[in-house]
């Protein structure tokens, strides 16, 4: 969360002329509610499993997707979207990404301790992505060092 996937993907998608697939906003028209409403009324374990239902559709629609935070930690997806596509992650300063993920309608940024937790269990399986880009910079170069990994 707060490392840019969607204006960096949205951005990439548009600059090379593909479509792009954001899949919290893919949930969130299957389901007819915002992420945080499926958080509060399902918990997280049925959002996780309603998000690896989604990626299949979400690859399908080729071009750029923008993957949730937590949709790597599902080994069978992360099987399936590294099969796919390339991956990159958006790599960031877990306090710059609480600065710019911290928000009411977020479920996961209501604690900074619990938020940097998550970021230090999950930040092996983000590693595993084909490659990494420093989003501590200013958004044109993140979106310029993404453009040149997929030329690459």
């Amino acid at each position: 969360m707060g490392s840019g996937k969607t204006t960096v993907g949205r951005a990439v998608a548009a600059r090379l002329g593909l479509p792009f697939t954001d899949l919290d906003e893919l949930l969130e028209r299957r389901t007819g509610r915002t992420i945080a409403e499926v958080f509060e009324s399902q918990g997280e374990a049925k959002f996780r499993e309603a998000e690896s239902a989604a990626v299949p559709e979400a690859l399908a629609a080729g071009g750029v997707v923008a993957l949730g935070g937590g949709t790597p930690m599902d080994d069978t997806t992360w099987r399936l979207v590294r099969q796919a596509a390339l991956t990159i992650f958006l790599n960031a300063d877990p306090d710059r990404l609480w600065e710019r993920a911290a928000a009411p309608h977020r479920p996961l940024t209501r604690d900074l301790e619990e938020f940097r937790l998550r970021y230090r269990a999950r930040l092996p399986r983000y590693q595993e992505a084909d490659r990494s880009v420093d989003a501590n910079r200013p958004f044109d170069e993140v979106v310029a060092e993404v453009l040149e990994l997929c030329a690459g």
